[in-house]
């Protein structure tokens, strides 16, 4: 007798899990968030941040405040529940620093890193916590001769970047284990049409989620409050 094969992950082909782990008008908030996050950043140096940081010297310090910037938005983003996402902190062994994990709410078990990267052409550099997320993710439990299914999540990066006012790109893709993509998915360059009134409210929202005062982006930034 013929046995049916569970449902699994890992038989969706990359390109289409990337394709439609988001809706059209996800994809254009999320990126709408990022942009904005950048926007938020610079408002931030020139208005709120500590004298020090305007100085020509701290301004290499700007891309990871851009990257905390995202990273903010983006949670907030989950915990006012307008992207399909909820929020981790992992941590780093080796030197303890955080990272943030957006996992995802919908019928698709997908786990994301947020990075800003210097190019969408290949993942991000290699890091041992992302390496471990990937194994993680990838690991397989084989039921029978002829069947495998995925024991954990799919592994997934939001990449975007880089040392620019507003981001050159955003893309979402599945890494394989030597760094390149399997799929990935630019959503800057989402070509489907969205009403004049969806798009206003897209640009609403994602300014909403971005704005913070200086003492709210401490506590974000320092991973004091929870997803």
């Amino acid at each position: 007798m013929e046995q049916k094969q569970h449902f699994s992950l890992s038989n969706i082909a990359p390109q289409k899990l990337v394709q439609t782990l988001l809706t059209a008008t996800e994809q254009r908030l999320i990126s709408g968030i990022v942009k904005a996050g950048y926007e938020a950043e610079k408002k931030y140096v020139s208005t709120n941040a500590p004298e020090w940081i305007q100085i020509d010297r701290a301004q290499k310090l700007y891309p990871e405040l851009k990257n905390m910037a995202v990273e903010f938005a983006l949670r907030r983003a989950c915990d006012h529940g307008v992207i399909p996402f909820t929020y981790k902190i992992g941590t780093v062994e080796q030197n303890k620093n955080k990272f943030l994990e957006l996992v995802s709410t919908g019928d698709k078990k997908v786990i994301l890193t947020v990075n800003q990267t210097p190019t969408d052409k290949h993942a991000s550099r290699n890091a041992k916590f992302r390496s471990n997320l990937f194994d993680q993710c990838e690991s397989k439990l084989i039921l029978f001769d002829d069947e495998e299914r995925s024991t954990g999540a799919i592994y997934m990066e939001l990449n975007h970047g880089y040392q620019t006012e507003i981001p050159a790109f955003t893309v979402l893709g599945k890494p394989n284990a030597d760094g390149k993509w399997e799929a990935r998915l630019s959503l800057q360059n989402n070509i489907q049409l969205l009403s004049k009134g969806e798009e206003a409210d897209i640009q609403t929202t994602a300014k909403q989620m971005s704005e913070f005062g200086p003492d709210e982006f401490n506590q974000y930034k320092e991973f004091k409050t929870k997803g």
